[in-house]
């Protein structure tokens, strides 16, 4: 993972803070989000839940494709500061 935080501290010209917390993020959501599709999976089925989430994703993707800067990537998951 250090190589990883690195190769984004130095793109975006960041701190090692502001990368470790853009990071953890990362990591963090799908451990949150997992109780909630579970439930979804439980009331919708597996393959709606599937494709809504595939669909979340690839927005996701191409929605921080498009960040000008790095700490407006973590405000698509939580409020800034």
């Amino acid at each position: 993972m250090y190589l990883r935080c690195h190769v984004l501290q130095a793109e975006f010209e960041e701190s090692k803070a502001m990368t470790a917390g853009v990071v953890s993020v990362f990591h963090s959501v799908p451990l949150l989000s997992g109780p909630i599709a579970s439930a979804l999976v439980d009331r919708y089925g597996c393959r709606r839940v599937t494709i809504l989430g595939a669909i979340l994703a690839c927005l996701g993707f191409l929605l921080s494709a498009a960040c000008p800067r790095y700490a407006v990537v973590p405000a698509h998951v939580e409020p800034p500061l």
